[in-house]
């Protein structure tokens, strides 16, 4: 029997030492180490990609069993996570879907809910205004997304500015 693949899409530069990253980073660690093949999509602040993984296990001061790193080289800091969402789904299609996909990054939790139609593990870190507002709704709405919090103030925040019902949203609190 093979193992469950969990995809993990972040908005994350790595290396850059913010409570992000370091949360990412371990997330997909502890899912490694629980035996899930795991992947994490992210950006990279440097050209080389041959020592990357070696540079993030040391940096972070984990193993990173089963656990494969994507990362493109961050080029300007416009459209960040527009890049990593589209470079993400990209690798999906290329190579196959997950078994079960986390995002933190709105644009690909929107590819991947609303357009592909897949079931997704949104993460949610604060209220989106103006088109994103429409975004994140979008997502939170499908019966095929579950939406986590970092706090039991913004489930109840959240819940009333998209007008849902509270039970829609799991509470994992935030460690930083």
């Amino acid at each position: 029997m093979r193992s469950k693949q969990v995809a993990y899409i972040s908005p994350s530069v790595f290396i850059n030492g913010s409570a992000n990253t370091n949360h990412v980073v371990l997330q997909c660690d502890a899912l490694g180490r629980m035996g899930l093949k795991t992947t994490i999509y992210g950006l990279r602040k440097f050209a080389k990609d041959d020592c990357f993984q070696d540079s993030v296990k040391k940096y972070y001061g984990i193993d990173l069993e089963n656990v494969r790193l994507v990362s493109w080289i961050l080029r300007g800091s416009r459209g960040v996570n527009i890049l990593i969402s589209v470079l993400s789904v990209f690798d999906f299609i290329r190579s196959g879907w997950p078994d079960f996909i986390v995002s933190r990054n709105l644009y690909a939790a929107f590819v991947i809910a609303v357009i592909f139609r897949k079931k997704l593990l949104y993460e949610i870190h604060d209220l989106e205004i103006g088109i994103k507002r429409i975004l994140q709704k979008s997502i939170i709405k499908r019966t095929s997304t579950r939406s986590v919090v970092i706090s039991s103030d913004l489930k109840n925040i959240i819940s009333k500015y998209h007008g849902m019902d509270a039970s829609r949203f799991r509470v994992m609190h935030d460690a930083a």
